[in-house]
């Protein structure tokens, strides 16, 4: 024998409501862990702004392995804790 619960429409609504609500909380706890684990990585235009410097300089400090960058296909991306790290103390 079957079970049959009739619930009104509202009732149910407010019900999807809720379990959508819990369902987006975890989510947005699981992406917000997520970002924080992952490493903000910058383009070479980003760089050089964060930088305050010329693109060309940038340029000339990466092939100087001064500061170390990444390569995707054929994008140019630079990873903070490599930034800070080419940052030198001037004492």
């Amino acid at each position: 024998m079957e079970n049959l619960i009739v619930v009104n429409l509202d009732t149910l609504m407010g019900m999807m409501a809720e379990m959508i609500d819990e369902k987006l909380q975890e989510f947005l706890k699981l992406f917000k862990s997520k970002q924080n684990n992952d490493e903000k990585t910058f383009t070479r235009k980003q760089t050089a702004e964060y930088l305050g410097i010329s693109l060309s300089t940038l340029y000339n400090w990466t092939r100087d392995n001064k500061i170390k960058s990444h390569y995707i296909g054929d994008k140019v991306y630079y990873k903070m804790s490599e930034i800070e790290k080419a940052l030198k103390p001037i004492n």
